[in-house]
C-alpha cells in the first residue's frame, strides 16, 4: 500500500517515490488546484462530482484493512465541482453534486489526495468514474471539465485515479 506501508513492497515504495516528485513539481508549479478522475468512484447514473466543502473521515482500504486506517480531511472547491456540473448539463451528460457528512470517498482519492495534499494546500475536486460511459462520453465529460476549469480562471491540474499498489499480492495465494 503506497500510503501505509510502501516500504513493505518495491513497487509500492517506487510508486510512493514517484508520488513525491509529482508533489515536488506541484510545489514548484503556480497551481490553483487539482482535480481528481477517479476510476475508484464508480458511478452507474452519470457522473458525481463531490461537493461538500470539508468532508472529514476516517477511511479503512478496503484491500489492505489490516494495514490501519487512514484520517483524511479535505478541502473540495465547491465552485469548480458546481462548474463542472453545470458544464456536463450544458453538453448534455446526466451530471450531479454529492455533499453530505459521511459519504465515503473512495480509497484512491483518499490516498492521491494525502500524498499529493496532505496538508490540503491546493482544493481539489473529485468527480467519479461513470462505469457506463464509452470513450465518447468520457470525451465529452473531459471537455465539460475543462470548459468549467477555463471558466473559473484557475490553474487547476487533472489527475487520473487509477490502480496505485502496482499490484495487491506478489506471492501467489492458494485458494
Amino acid at each position: 500500500h503506497i500510503l501505509l506501508a510502501p516500504e513493505k513492497n518495491p513497487g509500492w515504495q517506487k510508486v510512493r517515490d514517484a508520488f513525491k516528485r509529482v508533489r515536488e513539481e506541484l510545489e514548484a508549479s503556480d497551481v490553483d488546484g487539482l482535480l481528481l478522475y477517479s476510476t475508484y468512484w464508480p458511478s452507474v447514473i452519470g457522473h458525481q462530482i463531490q461537493a461538500d466543502p470539508h468532508p472529514t473521515w476516517v477511511h479503512v482500504d478496503e484491500e489492505f484493512h489490516d494495514l490501519g486506517s487512514i484520517p483524511y480531511e479535505l478541502k473540495i472547491d465547491t465552485e469548480l465541482a458546481e462548474g463542472i456540473r453545470a458544464k456536463c448539463s450544458e453538453r448534455g451528460l446526466q451530471a450531479r453534486t454529492v455533499a453530505y457528512e459521511g459519504f465515503p470517498i473512495d480509497t484512491g482519492s483518499v490516498v492521491v489526495a494525502k500524498l499529493l495534499n496532505g496538508d490540503s494546500r491546493w482544493p481539489m475536486g473529485i468527480v467519479s468514474s461513470n462505469i457506463y460511459a464509452d470513450r465518447a462520453e468520457t470525451i465529452v465529460f473531459g471537455k465539460a471539465a475543462r470548459d468549467a476549469i477555463e471558466a473559473s480562471g484557475k490553474r487547476i491540474v487533472p489527475i487520473i485515479v487509477t490502480s496505485l499498489s502496482n499490484r495487491l499480492h506478489s506471492e501467489w495465494l492458494n485458494p
